[in-house]
């Protein structure tokens, strides 16, 4: 999360702390239903996700600023991976 958030304040979008604080309720509350619909994709075997229009957008952010983001580089790696598998193999 604080990777995103040094790319979001370096595009220009500061959040605010209580911004911040109820991202973080909804994101790490392990009680809630509440699911990003990239991971109710995945939860439900869909070939396609959006990695690269939100994963990956954050990295080239990230990128294009000069920040290090190694959290965000590993989740982009996996999805990709996750991705391939699920891809239809060519006949």
């Amino acid at each position: 999360m604080s990777e995103c958030r040094s790319v979001a304040q370096a595009e220009g979008i500061a959040l605010t702390a209580d911004d911040v604080q109820k991202l973080e309720a909804r994101l790490l509350d392990r009680s809630s239903g509440w699911a990003a619909s990239m991971m109710r994709d995945i939860a439900q075997g869909a070939p396609r996700i959006e990695a690269d229009a939100i994963v990956g957008d954050m990295l080239e952010r990230a990128e294009r600023r000069g920040l290090d983001a190694p959290l965000l580089r590993t989740a982009f790696c996996h999805l990709q991976v996750y991705e391939r598998q699920r891809r239809p193999k060519p006949e």
